[in-house]
């Protein structure tokens, strides 16, 4: 098995669609954002952040990044094995924003860019340099908001409105109830949906681009943002390997977009 996985794919991706330079030049220089992270809410140098420290820095940042608020945050950070108070929890959502202003404009810019879409039909409007938003309906009058990603694909939001609140929401499926229903999008949840679908699509393109380069691999699966490959025993190899990880990191339709991963070469499978 030739098993490799993308590094802080997500958190890549978030960084890049907001625009945040000094995050992705971060990412070029291999270094650890959650030791960054927690240097800057303990006012440290980055070479003194301890282990613990850098499990809170861990935290936020998986944490915070697509507008989680401090009373949510506190029961995550107990998830991780991380007790804070209300006031902590708070303070270090605070300092998430602080540091990542830019990602939270991100999430307000994918949010305004769909109501948009919805006040002015047919109109096509664009979410930083990373997506479009469009209100339009199909050949049967459905109406849909479209977010197109850079990939070309896009997402589909079935019967799209602005309630007397201001909210912007779409008619699916409750990920709870598991029944059809209203459903309301925070600006950080329509951050989310382009981050993770834009993710989704690197990875399938890194996988196309193995299938078209790489004879000797059989692509057998993926498990969550790993690749799973199966070649004979005498070309699995550390050549190998790295032209595989080499392959899963190029997207042609993102330039600018640091992708980096790493793996590893074993008879079975491991997590």
């Amino acid at each position: 098995l030739i098993v490799s996985d993308y590094s802080s794919i997500e958190n890549r991706v978030l960084a890049y669609g907001a625009g945040d330079t000094a995050t992705l030049d971060l990412f070029r220089k291999d270094l650890d954002q959650y030791v960054d992270m927690a240097a800057y809410l303990y006012s440290a140098v980055y070479e003194a952040v301890t282990e613990d420290q850098r499990l809170l820095g861990k935290v936020i940042v998986l944490g915070c990044g697509l507008g989680m608020g401090g009373n949510k945050f506190q029961g995550v950070a107990a998830g991780w094995g991380v007790e804070l108070t209300e006031a902590e929890a708070c303070r270090a959502v605070e300092a998430y924003r602080s540091k990542y202003p830019k990602v939270k404009q991100f999430w307000y810019a994918a949010r305004g860019a769909m109501l948009n879409a919805l006040r002015s039909p047919g109109s096509v409007f664009k979410i930083n340099d990373i997506a479009t938003a469009k209100y339009a309906s199909d050949r049967n009058r459905k109406p849909w908001l479209i977010v197109t990603l850079r990939s070309g694909r896009a997402i589909f939001y079935y019967k799209p409105f602005i309630d007397p609140d201001g909210n912007l929401c779409y008619w699916g499926i409750n990920p709870y109830s598991k029944k059809f229903d209203k459903l309301r999008m925070t600006p950080g949840t329509c951050a989310q949906n382009i981050v993770q679908a834009f993710a989704r699509d690197c990875m399938a393109q890194g996988l196309l681009n193995v299938e078209a380069r790489m004879y000797e691999i059989d692509l057998i699966g993926t498990v969550h943002d790993e690749a799973l490959g199966e070649t004979d025993e005498d070309r699995g190899n550390e050549v190998t390997l790295a032209e595989f990880n080499k392959n899963l990191c190029d997207i042609p339709w993102a330039p600018g977009l640091p992708v980096a991963a790493k793996g590893y070469i074993a008879k079975r499978y491991r997590k």
